[in-house]
């Protein structure tokens, strides 16, 4: 038996390819001046590559899949990309729930993820769109904070009623979020249906003549068709977030040139019909205006693509490592120089980081010489501007999948050690720096992404990804963290699966950053449900200086943990 050189390590088995833990207590002598300046460049860099692996590799690889297997867009919308977003978050909780003390550090970070998204990002959106410009359907708002309460709901059954997690925990969690996507499928089919009838209906506007048509006729064939506007004010103005379908072209009242009908009755018909007549006219030339933006925000140059990067981006764009071992999805993204090296590059980065490399294993030596003979047929049989076959084979789809799993992993299980060792170092517990440093530098990304989103001026449909991306990654991640201990460390390696549990005491002292997270949650879930229905489903910035508060308060909470 190897004789360890601190106590610290006794028993000790680092997540991660790097033993971070005998760096800092043998290699270093327990210098922190140089191992926390070190280690946090590293911390960074992984937590970039996270998000970006799962943004540039995972969701293509699943939005391949999804095409190929041709799933319809709504379920590979709350699956397949959900899992391509989420990503970071759930082998995030996977990884960190290594031992029944580790379940309390994955819902930490699960839980401060969570209260990031509905309490910042929802902010970020709402400061972005405007003061009461992001409006929510009223089914779509209930269903997703519903489920969402349900889940912490059964997080504190389980927690202070319980006490225990066991199988039947972590397949009720798998079934609510399949009922959840039942209840989305449901709705989209409603509103597929809705935008059919919508666009039939413009076609027969288009063609009557709108000369014979008075104001209130107009109104009434709005009123009668559930039509496209939500509200057309006194002066007949546009206003709403409906939108119109015009020729397969989604577009918002906002877009649209604003007309006004004479309220008069009967009178100035000649002006009435004219705008009537600006109002198509409108409708097409922002059809054509939005297309051209479309197309022209789809066909960016690689230049201007590069002049917008940062530095980081920058930086891992020239190493080529991850590209080598995860093939392109997309035949625009062929390079036979990179992807003839995933093959083989593949498999030894498989071998190496799952620390079953073996350079004297007979087996090995065959697979990664089969692996070569791949890469030099790919490389010496394929075309420099095209891929192999049409369209990418299925092959090179399915291992960039896997590999961007593994990829994922790896930098997971390196994050959650980097965030253990520095509880330490600092004495600070684990589950504060999980539920803020690796809960916000996870969802960075999914930020930005709303960000960008509301930016452009689709505000609901960020408000509510706010929603059902953590409800994927909480239901998820708890089931996945759950049954690995079940599966690998149960309290009683000789239980039978199907009645083996874990304990799970929220009451204990390990467990009060988790309890407090879904109490806060709750509190702020609660006040979604009190203060967007009194204001019309709009969002506004003051309920967004209310969730920050609340979110603020949480910060402050854990503070006052830092220190007693």
């Amino acid at each position: 038996m190897e004789e360890v050189c601190h106590p610290k390590l006794e028993g000790f088995e680092p997540e991660s390819i790097f033993n971070f833990y005998k760096l800092y207590y043998c290699t270093l002598s327990e210098n922190s001046t140089i191992f926390i300046p070190l280690t946090v460049c590293i911390f960074l860099g992984c937590m970039y590559l996270l998000g970006s692996t799962a943004d540039e590799y995972l969701s293509n690889a699943l939005e391949s899949i999804a095409k190929n297997l041709k799933i319809s867009e709504t379920i590979s919308a709350i699956t397949l990309l959900a899992l391509g977003n989420g990503a970071p978050d759930i082998f995030a909780s996977f990884s960190a729930a290594g031992s029944s003390e580790g379940i309390y550090l994955s819902l930490s970070s699960s839980m401060g993820g969570v209260l990031f998204i509905i309490a910042i990002v929802t902010s970020i959106v709402i400061f972005t769109a405007g003061d009461n410009q992001v409006t929510t359907d009223k089914s779509v708002f209930y269903r997703n904070i519903l489920f969402l309460i349900t889940a912490i709901l059964l997080l504190l059954f389980s927690g202070v009623i319980r006490r225990r997690i066991d199988l039947a925990t972590c397949a009720l969690l798998i079934f609510i979020y399949i009922v959840y996507i039942a209840f989305v499928v449901v709705h989209d089919n409603k509103e597929e249906a809705m935008k059919a009838k919508r666009a039939w209906m413009f076609n027969e506007l288009k063609e009557t003549s709108f000369k014979k048509m008075n104001r209130s006729e107009f109104l009434n064939l709005m009123d009668d068709e559930n039509a496209y506007f939500q509200n057309i004010n006194p002066s007949g103005e546009i206003s709403g977030t409906s939108s119109v379908i015009y020729e397969g072209e989604e577009i918002k009242p906002e877009e649209m040139l604003h007309f006004s009908i004479e309220s008069a009755n009967g009178s100035n018909n000649h002006k009435q019909n004219g705008n009537m007549d600006k109002l198509v006219d409108g409708l097409k030339e922002t059809a054509w205006a939005n297309a051209k933006h479309v197309v022209f925000q789809n066909n960016t140059t690689n230049a201007s693509k590069y002049k917008s990067m940062s530095f980081i981006e920058f930086l891992a764009s020239y190493i080529p490592l991850r590209r080598m071992t995860i093939p392109m999805t997309k035949r625009e993204e062929w390079n036979r120089n990179l992807d003839s090296c995933t093959p083989f590059m593949s498999v030894l980065f498989f071998l190496l980081v799952s620390g079953l490399f073996n350079p004297f294993s007979p087996i090995q030596i065959i697979i990664l010489s089969s692996a070569l003979c791949v890469s030099v047929i790919i490389r010496f049989n394929t075309y420099a501007s095209e891929p192999p076959g049409s369209p990418v084979p299925g092959m090179m789809i399915f291992q960039a999948f896997i590999m961007s799993i593994v990829w994922i992993w790896t930098l997971a299980n390196i994050v959650v050690d980097l965030i253990t060792i520095y509880g330490d170092i600092l004495g600070v517990s684990p589950s504060i720096l999980a539920a803020t440093l690796l809960a916000i530098g996870n969802c960075v990304g999914d930020a930005m992404a709303s960000f960008s989103i509301a930016k452009k001026g689709y505000g609901g449909m960020a408000m509510m990804g706010c929603f059902a991306c953590p409800l994927f990654n909480f239901l998820i991640g708890l089931s996945l963290s759950s049954s690995r201990l079940l599966l690998f460390a149960p309290e009683d390696p000789n239980e039978s699966l199907l009645t083996r549990s874990i304990k799970f005491d929220l009451l204990s002292s390990k467990a009060t950053v988790v309890l407090f997270g879904a109490l806060t949650i709750l509190c702020i879930l609660a006040l979604f449900i009190i203060l967007v229905p009194r204001n019309k489903f709009k969002f506004s910035s003051k309920q967004a200086i209310v969730r920050l508060s609340a979110y603020g308060c949480f910060i402050l909470g854990l503070v006052y943990l830092l220190f007693t």
